[in-house]
Parts: C-alpha cells; sequence; structure tokens
C-alpha cells in the first residue's frame, strides 16, 4: 500500500495545484491574484496545496484575469 501511495505523489504534483501554481507565479504573487478575483489569499492557497479546488465562478476569473484557458487550466 505504502507503494501506491508513493506512485500517487508525482501524478498530483502534475495536477491542478502544480498548474495553478505556474499561472500564480506568471502572474506575480498569490496575494495579487486573489485579489484581482476577490478571493482571500488563504483560499487560494488552499488551492495552491489541494485542500480545496475552486468553485466554477472561481475557475472563470482566475483564468480572465490571468488569460489562461479553463481547459488547461483543469486537465492539463
Amino acid at each position: 500500500m505504502l507503494k501506491l501511495q508513493e506512485s500517487n505523489t508525482p501524478t498530483s504534483s502534475d495536477g491542478f495545484p502544480a498548474r495553478l501554481r505556474q499561472v500564480v507565479d506568471s502572474y506575480g504573487s498569490t496575494s495579487h491574484l486573489a485579489r484581482s478575483i476577490e478571493r482571500s489569499e488563504g483560499a487560494v492557497r488552499k488551492w495552491l496545496r489541494g485542500q480545496s479546488e475552486p468553485n466554477v465562478t472561481d475557475l472563470r476569473a482566475i483564468c480572465e484575469v490571468t488569460e489562461t484557458s479553463v481547459e488547461w487550466l483543469v486537465m492539463g
């Protein structure tokens, strides 16, 4: 069972949180993005850690302000 968890680790690092990290880094900062989409910095940090996911409205806002494709951000 431990090996299954280890094999899932690289996959999770390639998922939504990793793509969101790329977007945040290119946009400037977590706080800048949070202010731009009118969400708390804590919410954005939870998304980056994979502890929660943005709702559809937040996804649209992220993609609109960062000029990012929703499909790429969600699916890769």
